[in-house]
């Protein structure tokens, strides 16, 4: 599991931030108070829920949460979002297919790990360092061991606790032990019990009769309290006996009442008001009908003075035929304006056109596109055809003069020929002279191996005569030296003798090597004389001439060669002339074709064609328009008419008396306009009636409540007009009056006897009865107040008596002592027994770690050990029986742990702390977090401690927090400065 970003909503310090971590190394960077442990803090919060505390807390009230972005191998990518008052601070995981699942999935992911095991495991920091400089020997075997166990040192503290609590408890042969004293006292008091209970007899008869007096006086104290609540009950009586009194005279009032029947709830009130709201509606409403009734008489007016409605949709119509008529006036003064114009530019166009035929009418031919490719291929066509034979006249004209050219040449070779006869002779005689030279290079080849042999001789001859003087000379200095060791002066002889020989030799060796080279010298020059005369007179001149000949002959067999293919060409090219000319002949009569089809065409060449499609065209659209022109001013003069008698008709049946020539649309015009008046202030009548009615209607559906509930407060008071209604109010306001007084006078009873005033008002009530009773009550209590002070009085004699007996004894409370010292003793041994299991559990778990785990995690530490101490130490030896950590030097000397400097003791811890880190991370898939864990380093140990952290890191994310900027500057990692982001204060 890999931590690729960080997002934190709002966490310490921190706030809106994300962070991209490195798979392998992180390094946050920043000084103190930047960030770094609460971003470490956040970590934990996401993935164990870690309790806030108060300095993470935001001061603004924002809340507390943020997201992991997780790469897992098995679940792809994870998003780990967790917020402090959202979902009751539980996690909510987004899976990479869009899942989404919640605490139980995450707790599965980190294999059950808590945040306990992450910190012990998976975090240091360098406080852990500083604390091992404070622990003596003991101790710090303990907390080394506890590292390698789980990474922290509280195991060695959880064990010493342990066996402390154990010993301060109980001790077999001990007395100081809680235990062991508290046994002794039970002791000491059960001696005192056994000497007591000897004197218990007379105690208890005494006790028995203070028990019997006491349920007496009892007794009589729940008979005076019975008495003394009777005698309250009948005060309460006379407490109250007015408003009971006054009660049931009311009650006999309302009673005469009895046959009224039901009237609804402050009925006469609610009458009032609505009959105060109806009273301005009906007025209002009855104005509206007097306004209705005046309006409707002048709407009939105006109706008998209007035309019918039949005449007037006609009348109507007017404006429309005026509108007709001046569109089609200025419809048709346009038109002709138009028509003119389109008559003058056809006419130009004709002019620009030059066509000499008078009265052609262009519209009468069709001229398709087809047309126009016909005409457009015919000019391409032409001048395809005059290309052609242009191309044909030029190469021929080309072909004849370079065949006159070449004749020229081939006539002036034949001249300047040699006869066959004289080409043969000098042919021989080149090839005679040819094999003179084949000869001469064979005897020069001879010459060269004498030459040859001859140089071998004279390097060996040169060799051997200087062999000989050398030879000679040493016998020559070999004699004279013995001769003068020895005095003798045959040696000197022997020796001269030896080098006349040797001289002798030597000089004739020289004279025949100088022979030898003469010889060589001279036959040299004579062969190389006569090869010379050979070759420079003779042979380059024959080779020459032959030469020339053989290039002549070649040159005028090229050149009838290539006069053949000339005349070739000639004829080629004549006979494209001939089917060029058949093209035309087709041509012509294609072009012959279209200008019988198309007679203008007759004004025209060829190359005009294509251009002249468009200008025919546009002629063909422009005669169309005119057509059309002349077309639409005929139909509008037709509808100008039409329009015209369509207004006289209306004018006779509006009965206008005007003729066809008269001012008639003025005279429509007008009899419009007072129409339309008329039927506007008709149609406003109208809708002013319309609106009173309207008004009418609103005012009656706003009686209608008013009115409904009138007659539903009849109905519930069962009457039928307003006169009964308001008799009958008034006598339940009567009855109501009477019925508040009762109620007044029953508080007073509910103040004296609260829930049950309903049952004494219901009570038949004899009031000098309750008075005798009363009377008798009194004198009943105080004759039990006279029995209850002599108990009293026997009472305080008999606990005189137990009071002496109490002084003497004392049973009772140590027994009670005893009984307690016993409850304490079980939960003395509850607690040893605890704690010895816990013992026992513990010695077990680090009896099996050290069996299972501990040697794989001692071997990774004694490679960091011996990699951070430079190969000094070569081993780490886990605790045996009673001995603690020992490691080994690498002169084989083994040293306790305490026997260590104080930084050697610091690479052992971080050694077993990184190895536990690694052994674990199997099984929990979670980064490696250190906080500035190796600040008090030097700088050699840190590089080691640097270099061992990248190699973790090939295969391990780690996530280290510092402040020193210097720590991995020259390490390939992922770096983030926190004093560059913005921090909210």
């Amino acid at each position: 599991m890999i931590i690729e970003k960080i997002h934190i909503y709002h966490f310490g310090k921190w706030k809106d931030t994300t962070f991209s971590l490195d798979p392998s190394l992180t390094v946050f960077n920043g000084p103190n108070e930047s960030g770094k442990t609460s971003l470490k803090y956040f970590i934990q919060f996401i993935l164990f829920n870690h309790s806030i505390k108060k300095q993470y807390e935001p001061k603004d009230g924002n809340v507390i949460g943020g997201r992991l972005f997780l790469s897992d191998g098995k679940y792809g990518q994870v998003i780990i979002e967790r917020v402090a008052n959202k979902r009751k601070g539980k996690a909510l995981c987004l899976l990479q297919d869009g899942q989404q699942v919640g605490e139980e999935w995450l707790s599965h992911l980190l294999n059950g790990m808590d945040r306990h095991t992450f910190e012990n495991i998976f975090t240091f920091d360098d406080r852990e360092l500083q604390n091992i400089q404070h622990m003596n020997e003991d101790d710090l075997g303990r907390v080394l061991f506890g590292v390698g166990l789980s990474g922290s040192e509280k195991i060695a503290s959880l064990e010493k606790d342990l066996t402390k609590q154990l010993g301060d408890l109980f001790k077999p042969k001990g007395k100081k032990p809680i235990i062991n004293e508290h046994l002794q006292q039970m002791k000491e008091i059960q001696k005192k019990i056994d000497f007591y209970a000897s004197q218990q007899n007379e105690y208890n008869q005494v006790k028995e009769q203070v028990h019997q007096l006491t349920l007496h006086i009892q007794h009589k104290k729940e008979e005076i309290y019975s008495k003394e609540k009777a005698r309250l009950r009948i005060q309460k009586y006379f407490q109250v006996k007015e408003p009971i009194q006054q009660y049931y005279l009311l009650h006999s009032k309302v009673k005469e009442y009895r046959n009224l029947t039901s009237f609804p709830n402050e009925g006469l009130k609610r009458f009032q008001q609505i009959k105060e709201l109806l009273l301005p509606v009906n007025s209002e409403w009855n104005k509206l009908q007097k306004k209705i009734e005046s309006k409707e008489s002048e709407i009939c007016t105006l109706n008998d003075s209007s035309l019918p409605e039949h005449l007037y949709i006609e009348l109507k119509e007017i404006d429309n035929l005026i509108q007709d008529m001046e569109g089609i006036q200025k419809e048709l003064i346009e038109k002709k304006k138009e028509l003119e114009q389109k008559e003058l530019a056809h006419q130009y166009e004709l002019d620009m056109l030059g066509v000499e035929q008078q009265g052609i009418t262009f519209s009468n031919y069709t001229l398709s596109m087809l047309v126009e490719e016909k005409w457009k291929s015919l000019f391409k066509a032409q001048q395809q055809l005059s290309y052609e034979k242009e191309q044909i006249e030029e190469e021929l004209f080309v072909l004849e003069q370079e065949l006159s050219i070449i004749m020229d040449k081939i006539n002036e070779l034949k001249q300047s020929f040699i006869t066959e006869e004289e080409y043969e002779k000098l042919k021989k005689k080149l090839q005679e002279h040819e094999r003179t030279l084949m000869l001469v290079e064979h005897n020069q080849h001879k010459v060269n191996e004498h030459e040859q042999m001859l140089s071998t001789m004279l390097k060996r001859s040169n060799q051997l005569s200087k062999t000989i003087l050398v030879i000679c000379l040493v016998i020559l200095f070999g004699a004279v030296f013995t001769s003068i060791i020895t005095s003798q002066f045959m040696w000197s002889i022997f020796g001269g003798v030896a080098f006349l020989v040797g001289g002798s030799v030597f000089w004739m060796m020289n004279k025949n090597t100088k022979q030898l080279h003469k010889e060589m010298k001279r036959t040299q020059d004579n062969e190389h004389f006569l090869t010379n005369q050979l070759t420079t007179e003779k042979h380059d001149l024959l080779k020459k001439q032959v030469y020339e000949m053989e290039l002549q002959i070649a040159e005028q067999k090229e050149l009838e060669k290539r006069a053949n293919e000339l005349e070739s060409s000639i004829t080629i090219e004549l006979q494209k002339m001939e089917k060029v000319a058949r093209k035309r002949k087709e041509f012509d009569l294609h072009v012959q074709n279209e200008r019988t089809k198309y007679p203008f065409l007759n004004d025209f060449d060829i190359e005009h064609w294509p251009s002249l499609y468009h200008r025919v065209n546009k002629l063909q659209n422009n005669e169309k328009i005119i057509i059309q022109l002349q077309e639409r001013i005929k139909n509008l003069e037709i509808v100008r008419a039409n329009v015209e008698e369509k207004a006289y008709v209306i004018a006779q049946k509006c009965k206008l008396h005007t003729s066809k020539n008269s001012d008639l649309v003025e005279e429509l015009i007008g009899l419009k306009e007072k129409e339309d008046k008329c039927r506007q202030n008709l149609y406003r009548m109208e809708e002013e009636v319309d609106q009173l009615k309207q008004d009418s209607y609103d005012l009656k559906h706003k009686k209608e409540p008013y009115e409904q509930e009138q007659k539903e407060l009849f109905e519930l008071a069962f009457v039928n007009n307003e006169e009964e209604f308001l008799e009958k109010g008034k006598r339940v306001e009567e009855k109501q009056k009477l019925q508040v007084k009762m109620e007044e006078w029953l508080n007073h009873i509910h103040m004296v006897f609260h829930d049950k005033a309903d049952e004494v008002i219901n009570e038949s009530l004899n009031w000098d009865e309750l008075e005798l009773s009363l009377t008798n009550i009194d004198k009943e209590i105080d004759h039990l107040n006279i029995e209850l002070d002599k108990q009293r009085q026997s009472l305080a004699d008999r606990k005189a008596e137990m009071k002496q007996l109490e002084d003497s004894e004392q049973l009772s409370d140590l027994r009670h002592q005893f009984a307690m010292m016993q409850s304490e003793l079980k939960e003395q041994v509850k607690q040893w027994i605890t704690l010895k299991a816990a013992e026992s559990f513990l010695r077990k778990t680090k009896e099996t770690y050290q069996r299972e785990y501990l040697p794989e995690i001692i071997n990774l530490a004694t490679f960091y050990f011996q990699q951070l101490t430079k190969g000094k130490y070569t081993a780490i030896i886990p605790p045996k029986d009673k001995d603690g950590f020992q490691v080994r030097h690498n002169t084989m000397v083994n040293y306790e742990v305490h026997e260590l400097s104080t930084g050697t003791i610091a690479q052992l811890y971080v050694s077993l702390r990184i190895a536990l880190s690694e052994v674990m991370s199997d099984a929990f898939p979670v980064p490696f977090i250190i906080d500035d864990a190796f600040v008090h380093f030097d700088g050699q140990r840190k590089e080691e401690m640097i270099s061992i952290l990248r190699s973790i890191a090939k295969h391990k994310q780690i996530i280290y927090f510092t402040c020193k900027e210097s720590e991995f500057k020259d390490v390939e990692t992922c770096h983030i400065f926190l004093n560059e982001f913005v921090i909210s204060s």
